[in-house]
C-alpha cells in the first residue's frame, strides 16, 4: 500500500472494511485473531487516506497511477527528431 500497488481481494477487502469480502477472501488459516492483528495493523500502520472505504482506496491507487505515469513520462528516451 505504501508504493500504491494493488492488492489482492482479500486485503483490499479488508482495507476496504468490507467484513463480507474478508471473509468471502479469506482462507482456512484466517482465525479470529489473525483478523484481529490485521485490523489493528490496517488501523495503526497503513495510511488513512488508503484505508476505510472503497473510494478512499480507489482514490488512493489512482493518485499511485498518475505517479507512476509521471515518472515513466520522465524516463523515458526523447523522441528522435529527423533534420532534413
Amino acid at each position: 500500500m505504501f508504493q500504491y500497488l494493488e492488492t489482492g481481494a482479500f486485503l483490499r477487502a479488508a482495507l476496504e472494511n468490507d467484513f463480507a469480502g474478508v471473509m468471502v477472501h479469506a482462507d482456512y488459516s484466517w482465525e479470529a485473531d489473525a483478523l484481529r492483528h490485521l485490523a489493528q495493523f490496517i488501523g495503526n500502520e497503513i495510511p488513512i487516506a488508503a484505508n476505510g472505504s472503497h473510494e478512499r482506496v480507489e482514490a488512493w491507487l489512482a493518485e499511485g497511477r498518475k505517479i507512476r505515469e509521471a515518472i515513466a513520462q520522465q524516463s523515458a528516451p526523447a523522441p528522435e527528431v529527423a533534420i532534413a
